[in-house]
């Protein structure tokens, strides 16, 4: 999880709220079960709904919080169920709650939303926050972040000072950028970054000289968080190492996605999907990108390429193919060194050269990395002559490998492990793991449902995309 500095999270379902469970709704209903009066509304009792354009008209007259708290009653959540918009100076505090982004909430004057939150900002596929105004403010637990508008002024302003806390201000086509030869924000971060659920769309890269290049940052420091950010229709193309947001990580990644290519020539020693290197972590986070790699030593997944730190709660759709030999996963390339994963899914197709190590979930797990556990993967698998191929890991040298699965159905293959220690690895039909959630998936994370991830199991804090 992310420092009590910045907490923003992937969208969740949120069911009726009675009792501890009691949430504030912003809809188009009319407004009950509330108390507004000097500045600040409060629930009197669980279900509270405040109408949006009650809502709207007390911030055309000053500043309005929306304090959870209150003498009978405790909101958890903060719904915004419709859009909102003011172009008045006021503010929008937020105080102690989980705050969910459905719909879009738009300032478009000098004024701003100030967000204390407890646990997570949230923002649902269709939300964002969005300031249009040359003046507006954005604090979240108590840090003043600096919009930006622009990828170019993005990149400017994180030169200028690495370690300051920023966001996007609205979503941006990068094509009228051009193509990048380099990544667009090639300083070291140092500070944090918050997407507010906005897109930055189109990044082209074609890089033929430098190493090591990522869709928007070359790395992110032990101390950076980047959070919330979303990559659409990304382009990357180097004869080196690449990867859809981040070549190298330290730092913290929680709830980023990336849709489009990411592509590695001949001297691409780790490409993927979000973080070729990762040291730090990635959460609530995916990938939908297709990576290939003609490579003869890449580390190559859907999501990670090498993994020294942690990735948890995350999944990879998009397919992955290196025509050389590697390490060539689903998910994750190679789980090196102290290497973990946790709670993730792939369903992409992976394919490799001769004499690669080819896995639905993981390319190879070295026999000293971290754990490896509650994982799945559906997708094609296979490799050329003298390849290690699996459903689920195509090499697994370590003992700490628990609760894994891959589809027996789709993967066209009998053999969860191309080489190596097989046990806790287990084969289901696509009948099996649509029926129920495999043995050992919490249901506090897992779900499922026929119309969701076309039923196989996915996470509740990071549901795919519709």
């Amino acid at each position: 999880m992310l420092r009590n500095k910045l907490l923003v999270a992937a969208a969740v379902v949120v069911a009726g709220a009675t009792g501890a469970n009691a949430r504030i709704v912003i809809s188009h209903g009319p407004t009950e079960n509330m108390s507004c009066a000097t500045g600040v509304c409060t629930p009197t009792s669980s279900n509270a709904v405040l109408n949006v354009g009650d809502l709207e008209a007390l911030l055309a007259t000053g500043n309005l919080e929306i304090d959870t708290h209150a003498k009978h009653v405790n909101a958890k959540t903060i719904d915004f169920e419709v859009p909102v918009q003011w172009s008045s100076p006021s503010m929008l505090v937020l105080t102690d709650s989980n705050t969910l982004v459905n719909q879009r909430v738009s300032v478009t004057g000098s004024g701003g939303v100030n967000i204390f939150t407890f646990e997570r900002l949230i923002f649902g596929p269709k939300g964002k926050i969005t300031f249009t105004g040359s003046s507006g403010t954005l604090i979240i637990n108590g840090s003043t972040y600096q919009l930006v508008s622009t990828l170019p002024a993005l990149a400017g302003a994180i030169a200028a000072n690495p370690q300051g806390d920023f966001a996007l201000a609205n979503s941006y086509n990068a094509s009228q950028d051009g193509v990048y030869s380099v990544s667009p924000i090639s300083t070291n971060f140092d500070g944090y970054l918050v997407g507010l659920g906005n897109t930055i769309s189109n990044i082209s890269i074609n890089n033929a000289n430098e190493c090591c290049v990522g869709g928007l940052f070359e790395s992110i420091s032990a101390r950076g968080a980047v959070a919330g950010i979303r990559l659409k229709n990304l382009s990357v193309l180097s004869n080196h190492g690449a990867a859809g947001l981040v070549y190298e990580n330290f730092g913290i990644l929680f709830s980023n996605s990336v849709t489009g290519s990411v592509a590695g020539g001949s001297d691409a020693s780790a490409v993927a999907g979000l973080v070729a290197i990762d040291y730090g972590q990635v959460n609530a986070s995916y990938s939908s990108a297709s990576v290939t790699s003609s490579s003869g030593n890449s580390d190559a997944g859907g999501l990670v390429g090498a993994e020294f730190g942690m990735t948890q709660n995350s999944f990879a759709t998009g397919a992955v193919s290196v025509s050389g030999a590697g390490n060539i996963g689903g998910l994750i390339g190679e789980v090196a060194e102290n290497g973990m994963a946790a709670d993730c899914y792939a369903t992409g197709n992976i394919s490799g050269g001769p004499g690669s190590n080819v896995g639905g979930i993981v390319g190879q797990n070295d026999f000293n990395s971290n754990q490896v556990s509650t994982s799945y993967a559906i997708g094609v698998v296979s490799g050329g002559s003298g390849s290690a191929v699996g459903g689920a890991f195509g090499v697994n040298d370590s003992k700490r490998v628990v609760y894994e699965y891959w589809d027996t159905t789709t993967s066209g293959t009998s053999i969860g492990v191309g080489l190596g220690n097989g046990s806790e690895i287990t084969g289901l039909t696509s009948e099996q793991l649509e029926a129920n959630l495999p043995y050992g998936f919490d249901t506090k994370t897992w779900a499922e449902n026929p119309k969701i991830n076309n039923g196989f199991p996915y996470l509740t804090s990071n549901p795919p995309p519709k």
